[in-house]
């Protein structure tokens, strides 16, 4: 938890006039088994994952996601391209896109295809 307030401290303050909502969620890592099977989860939490959120193609906030996979981040409304920063490997991110809306919470799961066939 506290790897996400970190994260959050260092986003840039808003300045007057831009309204500010909250994002929240859990990242999930799929598959993590090269067959899935009913009732066997086919997935796992994206543990320490990097989100990162981005505008007119600038970075404009990121956060680390927690041993649950879970993020919480404040943005300045409007819509957000989603990626992580993933080390050498290219890894696909669902929804890619995500809007926040001002003085709103609302709730966004990623799903990050780990590639496994």
């Amino acid at each position: 938890m506290l790897v996400v307030l970190a994260a959050i401290a260092e986003l840039p303050a808003a300045s007057a006039g831009e309204q500010r909502g909250d994002l929240h969620g859990v990242a999930t890592l799929i598959p993590v088994h090269p067959i899935c099977i009913e009732g066997r989860p086919c997935g796992k939490p994206a543990v320490g994952l990097v989100l990162r959120f981005s505008r007119d193609g600038r970075v404009v906030g990121r956060v680390t996601t927690s041993r649950a996979g879970f993020y919480r981040v404040s943005l300045v409304r409007g819509i957000y391209v989603v990626s992580i920063d993933s080390g050498s490997h290219r890894r696909e991110i669902t929804p890619r896109t995500v809007r926040v809306v001002a003085g709103s919470q609302r709730r966004a799961d990623f799903e990050i295809d780990t590639g496994l066939q």
